[in-house]
C-alpha cells in the first residue's frame, strides 16, 4: 500500500475540529486549510484526492453537514458522528488493520454474522436507493430467473423458497426453477468477459441459455427430466424488476430478468410428480390465480411472486390462460352429460341430462367399492374429507395415491362391463374418476333442506348426510342461500309451508331464480336439481330432495 496513505489518515484523525459532547462544541474545519496542514506529507495530488474520497465516504455516511461540505467545510452532525469518523481514520492509519474479524465477511461466516451483514446491506442499499438526489440509484446485483408453470386445473404448483434459514422467509414459496448459474453454460460456449458482463449486466446474455438452469432446477427441485417427463412451452418474459432482494446475505438493490417457462408432463412425468409431492409435502404448495395475485392461499402460505403481480396485476388473468401442465382428456367427455353417484347399494349410476331420461347402470357394486365410488367422486370435486386418510394421498385433479388398488381396479372393471369408463389408473399407484367434476351429482336422497323465516326473511338452507370411504367420512357443513320474495313464496308453497292462491300466476323465471341463488358453493356440492316440474303448472313442482328431519341414515 502507498506508504503515505496511513499518515495521512493518521494526521487528518487529528486535524478533525474537535467536539465535546458534555459541552456541547462543535467547530468547523476549512478543507482548504486541512489539505495546506498536510502538505509536509504527500503531493498536493495525493492530498486532494484522500481529502476527497474521505469527505465523499463521510457525506455517504450523513455525518457531515452536506450544505457545508458543498461550501468546502467540513462540520459534523454530532459527537456520535465525529467518534465514528476518527474511528475509521484511526484504523485506516494502519496497513491491513480491520473493524471486524479477518473471516468476517468470508464464505465460513457464521449465521449470526450472515444475519447481521444482510441487516447492514439491506440498511446501505435502502437507504442509497430513498435518498439518492435525482431517484436513479442503479442496481448492484443482477438475477436472471427461470421458472417453470406447473398450472394443474385452476391451480399453480409453487415450491418452498430457498432462504429457510431466515425466520421472515418460512412459508413463502415460489415457481419451481431458480436462477441462471456460470456454471449452466460450457466454458466454450461462454462470450468473451462472461464474467463481467453476468456481475454487471452490461449484455445479459445468460437470458438465452435459462431453458438450461430451468431443466438444472426442475431436476432437482420436483425430480423431472427434460428427456422424460415434460417438455416447455412458448416461454413468456416478464419486464426487468427491481428491488432490494436477496437470500440470505446477498441482499442488495437487485434487478430481476425472469423468463416464464408453460410446462407440459407426460404420463411418466405425472407419475414422477406426483411421488415428490407425496415424499417432500412441506416444500410445495398450491395456490389459484387468484390467490398468487394477493400472495397468499387459503393455508396461510405465501407466495413470492411481486414481480409478476406487478407486471399481470392482481388477477392474474394472463397466468391463468397459460396452458395445463396435466390436460390429459377425461374418461367421460359426452357434453353437458353427468353422472348420479347412488347413495345406496341398492341404487343404481344414472347419467344424462339435466331435465331429461336417465340412463340406468346396474354394476351391483359390493360395499367397498360403492364406498371408493364415494371417495373418489367427492375428490375430484374438491370437495373436504374428514380423517382417515392413512397413507392414501390426496392430489390435484382428483387423483388419489392409493397402496391397494384391488377395490378400485374391481369397480373400474364392474363399471366398464356396464359400459361407464369412469375410473382412470395410472402407474398402479394413483386413481381418480375421469369426468368433469362438474357433471358428478349425488343422489338427491344425500341432501336434504330447510326453509328458515318468512316470505320476506326467507331462506334455504342444504344439508348432506355424512358417510364413511376408505378416505375419510365425507361430510360437509350446510349451505344457506338467501331468497327473494317470489323465490321465497314459490318454495314455500311447493313445501307446503303456506300455499299461494290458484289464481297467482306462476313466474316465468324461477328456474333461472333458482340457478343464480344456489350460487357456486352449492352447485358444487353435486346436486342436480332442487325441484322438478318447472316446465309445467305449479301444481306439478316438487322438492327433489327430502325436508330435514329425517335425513338419511349414516351409510357404510
Amino acid at each position: 500500500m502507498a506508504a503515505y496513505l496511513g499518515n495521512l489518515f493518521k494526521r487528518i484523525g487529528y486535524l478533525l475540529p474537535p467536539m465535546l459532547a458534555e459541552d456541547d462544541v462543535r467547530q468547523d474545519l476549512d478543507r482548504n486549510t486541512l489539505a495546506a496542514r498536510l502538505g509536509d506529507i504527500a503531493t498536493q495530488g495525493e492530498i486532494e484526492a484522500t481529502l476527497a474520497t474521505v469527505e465523499r465516504l463521510f457525506c455517504a455516511l450523513a455525518m457531515l453537514d452536506l450544505d457545508s461540505a458543498a461550501r468546502g467545510t467540513w462540520r459534523f452532525q454530532s459527537y456520535a458522528a465525529w467518534l465514528v469518523a476518527r474511528s475509521l481514520l484511526e484504523t485506516m492509519a494502519t496497513d491491513l488493520h480491520t473493524i471486524v474479524d479477518p473471516g468476517y465477511w468470508g464464505t465460513q461466516a457464521s449465521d449470526s454474522d450472515i444475519d447481521e451483514q444482510r441487516a447492514l446491506l439491506r440498511r446501505l442499499e435502502t437507504g442509497r436507493l430513498r435518498y439518492h438526489p435525482t431517484q436513479e440509484s442503479r442496481p448492484i446485483r443482477f438475477v436472471y430467473v427461470a421458472w417453470g408453470v406447473l398450472r394443474v386445473g385452476d391451480k399453480f404448483l409453487l415450491y418452498a423458497r430457498e432462504d429457510k434459514k431466515r425466520a421472515d422467509a418460512q412459508g413463502y414459496f415460489g415457481l419451481p426453477g431458480g436462477r441462471f448459474k456460470l456454471s449452466d453454460v460450457p466454458l466454450a460456449a461462454r462470450p468473451q468477459q462472461a464474467e463481467y458482463d453476468f456481475a454487471y449486466g452490461t449484455t445479459h446474455w445468460p437470458m438465452q441459455y435459462l431453458q438450461r438452469s430451468l431443466f438444472r432446477e426442475l431436476h432437482e427441485e420436483l425430480g423431472l427430466s427434460e428427456q422424460d417427463h415434460y417438455t416447455c412451452g412458448e416461454a413468456l418474459d416478464v419486464p426487468p424488476y427491481c428491488r432490494v432482494e436477496g437470500a440470505r446475505n446477498h441482499h442488495a438493490y437487485t434487478e430481476y430478468r425472469i423468463r416464464l417457462f408453460p410446462l407440459r408432463l407426460n404420463t411418466l412425468g405425472v407419475v414422477k410428480l406426483f411421488e415428490r409431492l407425496q415424499l417432500y409435502p412441506e416444500l410445495f404448495a398450491w395456490f389459484t390465480a387468484d390467490e398468487l395475485g394477493v400472495e397468499r392461499n387459503l393455508d396461510g402460505q405465501r407466495a413470492f411472486v411481486t414481480a409478476l403481480v406487478e407486471h399481470f396485476g392482481t388477477g392474474m388473468e394472463a397466468m391463468a390462460a397459460l396452458p395445463l401442465a396435466i390436460d390429459e382428456p377425461y374418461l367421460f367427455s359426452t357434453p353437458h352429460v353427468g353422472v348420479d353417484i347412488p347413495l345406496t347399494l341398492d341404487g343404481n349410476l344414472t347419467s344424462g341430462r339435466s331435465g331429461k331420461p336417465l340412463k340406468v347402470y346396474a354394476a351391483q357394486l359390493t360395499e367397498t367399492e360403492h364406498g371408493w365410488l364415494w371417495a373418489l367422486a367427492w375428490h375430484a370435486k374438491s370437495l373436504p374429507f374428514t380423517a382417515g386418510l392413512g397413507s392414501k394421498l390426496l392430489l390435484p385433479l382428483g387423483w388419489v395415491r392409493i397402496d391397494d388398488m384391488s377395490a378400485v381396479q374391481s369397480l373400474r372393471a364392474k363399471l366398464e362391463t356396464s359400459n361407464l369408463r369412469l375410473v382412470q389408473i395410472l402407474d398402479n399407484q394413483y386413481a381418480r374418476l375421469s369426468i368433469d367434476p362438474r357433471h358428478i351429482y349425488f343422489d338427491s336422497q344425500f341432501f336434504s333442506y330447510q326453509l328458515h323465516g318468512d316470505v320476506r326473511t326467507c331462506s334455504l338452507e342444504l344439508f348432506c348426510a355424512t358417510l364413511e370411504t376408505p378416505l375419510g367420512w365425507v361430510q360437509h357443513e350446510p349451505v344457506s342461500v338467501g331468497l327473494n320474495m317470489t323465490l321465497a313464496a314459490e318454495l314455500r308453497h311447493v313445501s307446503g309451508l303456506e300455499l299461494l292462491a290458484d289464481t297467482t300466476p306462476s313466474s316465468d323465471h324461477v328456474r333461472r331464480m333458482l340457478d343464480e341463488a344456489l350460487g357456486a358453493q352449492a352447485k358444487n356440492l353435486g346436486l342436480r336439481q332442487l325441484i322438478t316440474g318447472l316446465s309445467y303448472e305449479r301444481k306439478h313442482w316438487k322438492f327433489t330432495i327430502p325436508l330435514r328431519g329425517n335425513p338419511p341414515p349414516p351409510h357404510f
